[in-house]
């Protein structure tokens, strides 16, 4: 899901945030959205709707949140099913080839149980949140700098497992449930996927743009190589870390949004971690602001379901503008987890402005100190003296 720009913007805040001429990703989008619907209303044919699973479902983050029965939220339960699904779609379409495209498909799904199985092991325990939230960080770091499946991977992993892992969005389930909603998800996404196959075959396989993307200075090395990679891992990993465990510990709203702006700006190259710095600034105000101002009038529930259908826009104009699919991105978060109904409307916006602010200038110190601090003194050591 890590979407890169065609082509590199202009020079400013106003180059930043500008659309490049990339094509609209209409083929994903659509599939995304067929995949999120399919799977959704097969999990709510399945029993995962009001009145059923009391015994499993009494009450969750979500409901307590918003201060109603968490029977009452359908999305919440199928929520799940619907996310395992987009994801498994996205990487199967994204795939040049057929091979890759069925390889892609294979693994994205496994990566997207174990992930939920993981962040529903270790979501109650905040160490072991803590622990689990830096090794994949770290893991993922270091994916950045290979090629070719494992980077799409590691991007990808570092996605599903911030979702269900982050937020506690499974901890309501039992095991068994869990493994149904799976099931669920990847063969509404099988499904999808073999319909696009018909289709590309009847009418011709369009070629998806592939987009460069801005390389570590030490792209190729070894998986576990010591090096900037690796320094900026291990910071990422720790604050990471540190801040899930201090969020699953009691679930501050502060923390929460600190933790996910740093998860999207700190990044492994200098000007990503710039780039990414602005844009997300400007994405979660969107995302902010809209999702914010329609709690005020509309059911905590429907919020929800505006942020599914957001995430559909910010797929499709995900190679265009990814200031809009951080908008969207956002709005879903926010949805789901971002307690809008506590303050009144200028003050949680207030406060998440400030907490955003904060998450931006951890992530440029830390940069710093893990990536270009080293990498000044190495300079300096290796100059001739003067």
């Amino acid at each position: 899901m890590e979407g890169t720009d065609d082509a590199k913007p202009a020079g400013g805040l106003g180059g930043h945030l500008k659309s490049t001429q990339a094509p609209l990703a209409w083929q994903i989008a659509l599939a995304a959205g067929a995949a999120i619907a399919i799977a959704s209303f097969a999990a709510y044919a399945l029993g995962f709707q009001p009145g059923t699973l009391i015994q499993d479902l009494h009450r969750s983050s979500i409901g307590d949140r918003y201060d109603v029965p968490y029977n009452l939220i359908v999305i919440a339960k199928v929520i799940p099913a619907g996310l395992i699904a987009m994801f498994v779609v996205v990487a199967g379409i994204s795939a040049p080839s057929s091979k890759q495209s069925l390889l892609a498909t294979i693994a994205t799904g496994f990566m997207c149980v174990i992930a939920m199985f993981v962040g529903w092991a270790t979501f109650k325990e905040p160490v072991l949140a803590g622990v689990a939230m830096a090794a994949v960080m770290v893991l993922t770091a270091l994916a950045a700098r290979q090629s070719g499946p494992v980077y799409s991977m590691g991007m990808l992993l570092n996605v599903v497992y911030f979702f269900y892992g982050a937020f506690g969005l499974l901890n309501h389930l039992t095991a068994v449930k869990l493994a149904e909603l799976a099931a669920i998800g990847f063969g509404a996404a099988v499904l999808v996927l073999v319909c696009v196959h018909l289709i590309r075959r009847a009418f011709g396989r369009h070629q998806h743009p592939s987009p460069s993307r801005p390389q570590p200075a030490d792209a190729g090395a070894s998986f576990f190589a010591g090096g900037p990679t690796m320094r900026y891992a291990l910071m990422r990993g720790l604050l990471l870390g540190v801040l899930m465990a201090l969020y699953a510990a009691d679930k501050n709203q502060n923390v929460f949004w600190v933790f996910l702006t740093i998860w999207v700006t700190f990044l492994p190259v200098a000007e990503t971690t710039r780039d990414r710095a602005i844009r997300r600034v400007a994405g979660v105000m969107i995302g902010c602001l809209l999702v914010a101002a329609l709690a005020q009038v509309m059911p905590a529930a429907w919020i929800i379901w505006v942020g599914i259908a957001a995430v559909e826009i910010g797929i499709l104009w995900i190679w265009r503008n990814y200031v809009i699919w951080e908008a969207s991105v956002s709005f879903l978060v926010i949805a789901l987890f971002g307690d809008l109904h506590r303050d009144q409307f200028v003050d949680w916006a207030g406060k998440r402005i400030l907490d955003t602010l904060i998450g931006v200038a951890i992530a440029m110190i830390a940069y710093g100190l893990a990536v270009r601090l080293p990498a000044y003194l190495e300079r300096e050591r290796s100059s001739p003296a003067t």
